[in-house]
């Protein structure tokens, strides 16, 4: 059986029948003849074996991507509508209220931070919060003087949407007429599981 990718090598009964061929040709005029010499077997062309072919590359399972905090969808008007609707008919209680009114931007936000991380540990489902409603001009403003007219409302828009805040944060709503209007805000804070007991 010939071998794999080459030539088996002559028999010594073969080699002896090919002389006798290659004796009683006559070659050609002006035709050169290849030297061959039937005392050396061919080399056979060098094959990979199974066990050295190269296996192909493997696919690469990159990780999954996961949403960062500061990836997450915005929580101004989040999810349910129907959420703040329920809170200004009465069907759903506000747990706790914070007012921010007449506090500097620093202690508004320290302020805010503890409050909604007390709330959270408390198990509060939904809080208001009052930024008073006011109108931002241009004048300039300080974080540590107290906050001009409007600048808070601005302000706790904006500390929503980062952390710690967010991770903790569901959606946030606009309030009813009757718990503030333009100038509070539902917050819906996400529930925690509670702690296993050992």
């Amino acid at each position: 059986m010939p071998r794999r990718g080459g030539k088996r090598p002559l028999r010594p009964g073969e080699k002896a029948l090919w002389q006798k061929v290659t004796d009683t040709v006559t070659p050609r005029p002006g035709a050169i003849l290849p030297i061959t010499d039937l005392s050396e077997e061919p080399k056979p062309a060098p094959s990979l074996s199974p066990r050295k072919r190269r296996a192909p590359p493997l696919p690469i399972a990159l990780p999954k991507k996961t949403t960062a905090p500061d990836e997450l969808p915005p929580a101004y008007e989040a999810g349910d509508p129907r959420q703040a609707r329920h809170v200004a008919r009465g069907r759903v209680e506000i747990d706790a209220e914070l007012d921010l009114h007449g506090l500097t931007q620093e202690q508004a936000r320290t302020r805010l931070d503890h409050f909604i991380e007390f709330a959270t540990l408390r198990g509060n489902r939904v809080v208001l919060v009052i930024t008073g409603k006011g109108h931002l001009g241009e004048s300039r403003y300080d974080p540590f003087e107290e906050a001009p007219r409007g600048i808070l409302r601005q302000r706790f828009l904006e500390w929503v949407e980062r952390t710690p805040l967010r991770d903790r944060i569901s959606s946030v709503r606009p309030s009813h007429q009757r718990h503030g209007g333009r100038g509070a805000f539902y917050v819906f804070l996400k529930t925690r599981k509670p702690a296993r007991r050992l």
